[in-house]
């Protein structure tokens, strides 16, 4: 092991007692968690090439990635609990996987929602009755806090 290595955790095992004196309380029972991902969305596609990359947390905070740049906000409580509900009654683990539009259909929207480790990608005349009401509150949240110019 490098020196480096050795002198890391040396500095990590005397964390606890240098804490108190840099004016941090010490919680040794308390554990910083991440919030965990209630939904991840995405949306591709379209006549302009929209692509479109949204996370949002149980903290009710969310990252927007698009291709003109990338913004983090907090989404309002009313839109947080609608969003939540709806995941919940769509049912994910009845939904198939894969939806897709019958052939030929040009400049469709293609969308991902991930919800409780399980994907389901649907084209825009195919989205199955249940997912429609979380994708259109997806949508709305991402044309809220747009970065499109």
């Amino acid at each position: 092991m490098s020196i480096d290595a050795w002198l890391w955790l040396l500095l990590l095992a005397a964390l606890p007692w240098l804490a108190p004196s840099c004016g941090v309380a010490a919680n040794p029972g308390a554990t910083a968690t991440a919030p965990s991902r209630l939904v991840e969305f995405t949306r591709t596609g379209g006549f302009a090439g929209v692509d479109d990359h949204l996370i949002v947390y149980t903290d009710r905070q969310a990252a927007l990635r698009q291709k003109s740049g990338q913004s983090q906000f907090e989404v309002d409580r009313e839109t947080y609990d609608r969003l939540r509900l709806q995941l919940e009654q769509a049912e994910f683990a009845g939904l198939e996987e894969d939806y897709r539009a019958k052939p030929g259909a040009a400049d469709l929207f293609t969308y991902a929602v991930t919800y409780g480790g399980r994907t389901v990608r649907a084209q825009d005349t195919a989205v199955p009755a249940p997912l429609q009401p979380v994708i259109g509150t997806l949508h709305e949240i991402v044309q809220a806090h747009s970065n499109r110019e």
